[in-house]
């Protein structure tokens, strides 16, 4: 992920639709911000819990854009 990110010199669209119990949701974005990823799906049917998790967790990384 690294090297395709600096190779293309683009945001990374991660499109996991990360849907599981909130600390594992945190734990992915942070692992993926910790990897230049800028954008990532979680998917909403987890509720306000999951989808608070990972806006927390995003917070750390400024590339991530959190958008609903």
């Amino acid at each position: 992920m690294r090297a395709l990110r600096s190779a293309l010199t683009k945001e990374v669209f991660l499109d996991l639709k990360l849907f599981e119990i909130p600390n594992s949701v945190a734990g992915a974005v942070r692992a993926a911000g910790a990897l230049g990823v800028s954008m990532a799906t979680v998917h909403s049917m987890g509720g306000t819990g999951i989808m608070s998790a990972a806006v927390e967790a995003a917070r750390d990384f400024p590339r991530f854009a959190c958008r609903p």
